[in-house]
Parts: structure tokens; sequence; C-alpha cells
């Protein structure tokens, strides 16, 4: 700028002030304003106190929703599991329970020694073959020992039912019957596997 619109600028700045004092505005209008600038001020200070209330709120809830979450991964309930229950009393209403549980465990096994027997009959294991002099023991997948007697070896054979050239260390296949007896003894060229 200029040294001449510099001191016109201070000219004006002064011309108004001149102008502002002899035209000095009434108590009355200056009050209205004032009352009219507290007036927005108090709503404007309870809107933005409502905000800041809502905000902390807001934050608090999130900080249980995520401290609930927190504790319920970490130390929620931890399921029970029974491998036995026993019922011990003096009164003869538990002595009734007690009796009621074991029918219903007779029961139960009952249907599962069926189901056991059931399962054996429509099935074959497999098994490794070794001989011994009163019979033949077969080692199956579950580690157990069958052994077949002498006098059943030579009736499966004249029915047809055992492999003609089955040596000790054979991979053998074992049929069973609808009893679970066995009814069957065949040579198998695979591995014996479980």
């Amino acid at each position: 700028m200029t040294k001449q619109h510099k001191t016109d600028e201070l000219d004006l700045s002064a011309l108004y002030q001149a102008r502002k004092e002899q035209h000095t505005a009434p108590v009355s209008i200056k009050r209205q304003v004032m009352r009219q600038a507290t007036e927005r001020k108090g709503v404007k200070n309870w809107f933005s106190g409502i905000q800041q209330v809502a905000i902390a709120a807001s934050t608090l809830l999130l900080v249980g929703v995520v401290s609930v979450h927190y504790y319920r991964l970490n130390y929620g309930p931890t399921l029970l599991t029974y491998t036995s229950v026993e019922v011990h009393s003096l009164g003869t209403e538990s002595a009734d329970i007690a009796g009621q549980i074991r029918h219903l465990y007779a029961q139960r096994y009952e249907d599962f020694q069926q189901k056991q027997a059931m399962l054996a009959s429509h099935h074959s294991k497999s098994a490794v073959m070794t001989q011994f002099d009163q019979g033949w023991e077969l080692t199956t997948c579950d580690q157990s020992l069958v052994k077949v007697s002498n006098e059943l070896i030579a009736k499966l054979k004249s029915m047809d039912m055992i492999s003609a050239n089955i040596q000790s260390g054979d991979n053998v296949n074992i049929q069973f019957n609808r009893e679970g007896m066995i009814v069957g003894i065949e040579q198998t060229t695979q591995l014996h596997h479980c």
C-alpha cells in the first residue's frame, strides 16, 4: 500500500469514531442487544451441555459393552461334564431314584449289547493270524485276541469257509454271523489296517 492509502484509512477510521460519538445509541437498545446475546448464549450452552452428556453416556455404554464381552469370552461359563453320578441319601425317596437310575442303566446296557451283536453280525474284522497247538490266535485292529479252537477250524474247513493255504503271520478277514460267531476266515492280500 502506498502512503496515501494509509492516511486515507486513518482519516476514515477517525471520522467513523467521531460520528459514532455524536450519535450514541440509547441505553435501552444496548440492554436489548445484551439480553438477546445472553439468551442466545444460554440456549447454545444448554444444547452444548446436552451434547457433552450424550457423548459421555455413549462412551460409558461402549466401554461397558466391550468389557462385558471381554469378560464373557475370558471368564464365561464353563461346561461341566460328569463321568459318574452317585446318589447318597438316608431317605427312601432317593433310593427309588437310585433304583430307577440302575434300571435305566441296565436297559441301556442291554440295548448296547444287542446293537453291538447286530453290528458284529454284519461286518468282518481284519486280523493277523498266528497258529498255536489248541487252535489259532487272531489279533484284530483293536488289539484284541480272538482264539479259534481246532474243532471250529475243522468244522469251517469241512464247510469250505476257511482259505486252504493260510499260514502264521498272514492277514485275514474274519466274517461273523448274526450272533457274532465266526462263520468264515479268508486270507487277504491287503495289509492289516485299522
